[in-house]
């Protein structure tokens, strides 16, 4: 994902019809995890065919495998193992903080540049004397 670019969400693909639709919101998102095999009521026959998508299921490898990213994510979760459902979460948060901190650094281009300007100048006005200047007599 370029992090010029909106996220788009978390993929969600349907087996049933092959169409792939992208969650953003934590509702959403539950909703299609509640819809799927995932979902507590699969058993119950409420698996309407909605899987992660495959680009987000590679993600979520990537993301088990990088022991850094675990430890500090089983931290948060009190030391528990995470769930694929906090390790969605956790990717796609990344995603959003990286896109929402482009957007700061675009909103202002060219204060970087004024910022060196400014402190790399000395003043150049000549310094007025502070030594008075007795009156002629």
């Amino acid at each position: 994902m370029s992090d010029s670019k909106e996220p788009k969400g978390i993929g969600f693909y349907n087996i049933k019809s092959g169409e792939t639709l992208y969650a953003k919101s934590e509702a959403q998102i539950q909703a299609f995890i509640n819809s799927s095999d995932m979902g507590i009521n699969a058993s119950r026959g409420q698996d309407y065919g909605w899987r992660i998508d495959p680009e987000w299921v590679k993600k979520i490898r990537e993301f088990r495998a990088d022991e850094g990213r675990m430890a500090l994510l089983s931290t948060k979760n009190n030391g528990e193992n995470p769930t694929n459902t906090q390790v969605l979460y956790a990717i796609y948060g990344e995603q959003v903080r990286r896109y929402e901190s482009k957007l700061e650094d675009d909103s202002s281009p060219y204060e970087e540049q004024y910022l060196q300007a400014i402190s790399s100048k000395k003043t150049e006005e000549p310094v007025a004397s502070k030594t008075e200047q007795k009156p002629s007599r």
